[in-house]
């Protein structure tokens, strides 16, 4: 989706802020890569890898909707 590509932007220019939407704590860094599983052609929407390996990783699908009131 189009909007996908907007909010992945987001997330390799500011990787901790999503860390913190996710309520994790944003210290450390985190590198932001859209992945493919091959074998039933998954798509991730983004994934965050930390550098410190006793970080968890943050797997992110992104939804969005119309809202009319908004």
């Amino acid at each position: 989706m189009a909007t996908d590509k907007v909010f992945y932007t987001m997330a390799r220019l500011f990787p901790e802020a999503i860390a913190l939407l996710a309520g994790l704590e944003p210290a450390g860094g985190y590198r932001a890569e859209s992945v493919t599983i091959k074998e039933q052609e998954f798509r991730l929407d983004c994934v965050l890898s930390p550098e410190d390996p006793g970080r968890p990783t943050i797997v992110i699908e992104f939804q969005g909707y119309r809202e009319e009131a908004f």
